[in-house]
């Protein structure tokens, strides 16, 4: 007996949306369409599809999202939700037995493998494509304590690894010589709340190699770390950063653990400033 093409019954969703993660999240439809921005039903979305294929009670759904409603409230709205998403994402994308749903695998694409992937490469400019904001900005206050640890903690993991490869590539600029590549890549960094110490650092002295010290001075008092904001700058063995910032020649002497975090980065040449290596402090 044959089996033609068109009897076979389809194992996944046949409408895959696309939910962008980073900045504030919107839904895309495979032809590019915004379908939404925003909204709690897309962090709904969002939580489901992180951990697709897993089961959720709609009892725990509706408490991790509307934990100060009643739970008769809190149930119509999740049905709400769902129906919303159900038709964002196809009905056959959300799979529910009893009390029981999930989202089937492979219904909804996401940005943050994508991005992942991209830093695992090594490549900066995809990374900056997808990572063009905090990631899921504002979803935190969507539902309760619960929903808002994971976003946090997820949002600091992913901007974690944006900076640990802008970092590498910081030192690659450095070594280079292109102080002007050194603050593109801290700038893109910092215009996501980052304040990683290295790239704020390097930030610094670049914008002093160019002798831009108004922007040194803006990194600087922008920086929340002590041990760069009472470092000396020294730019072909003088103070000279520290003078244009109306400082004293002579700074206040670091704290022990200060004067570690400066050692990470190391400055070779009098005449241009230059990282040779980062080391980890003790």
């Amino acid at each position: 007996m044959s089996v033609f093409p068109f009897m076979m019954m389809p194992t996944e969703p046949t409408m895959v949306v696309r939910l962008r993660e980073f900045g504030v999240p919107w839904l895309e439809a495979p032809d590019g369409t915004v379908l939404q921005r925003g909204g709690k039903p897309l962090v709904l979305l969002l939580w489901l599809a992180h951990v697709a294929g897993r089961r959720y009670l709609r009892e725990e759904l509706a408490e991790l999202f509307w934990p100060d409603d009643p739970p008769l409230n809190a149930r119509k709205s999740l049905r709400q939700a769902l129906t919303t998403l159900r038709r964002w994402v196809g009905p056959e994308a959300l799979v529910s037995t009893g009390d029981w749903l999930w989202l089937a695998e492979g219904a909804c694409a996401l940005d943050a493998p994508r991005f992942r992937q991209a830093v695992r490469a090594g490549d900066w400019a995809q990374a900056c494509a997808l990572m063009h904001g905090p990631w899921a900005s504002g979803a935190e206050h969507a539902g309760g304590a619960r929903l808002e640890r994971w976003i946090l903690g997820e949002r600091r993991a992913l901007l974690a690894e944006f900076e640990a490869l802008a970092e590498r590539h910081v030192i690659e600029a450095l070594t280079a010589g292109d102080h002007a590549a050194v603050c593109a890549i801290a700038q893109a960094a910092e215009a996501l709340g980052s304040s990683h110490e290295p790239l704020m650092r390097a930030h610094v002295e670049a914008c002093c190699a160019q002798g831009d010290f108004v922007a040194a001075r803006t990194v600087r008092a922008y920086c929340t770390h002590s041990w760069i904001a009472m470092a000396p700058i020294r730019i072909n063995g003088a103070h000279a950063a520290d003078a244009a910032f109306g400082m004293s020649a002579r700074a206040r002497p670091l704290t022990s653990s200060a004067s570690r975090m400066v050692g990470r980065l190391k400055i070779t040449s009098p005449t241009r400033m230059m990282v040779a290596s980062i080391q980890p402090p003790n």
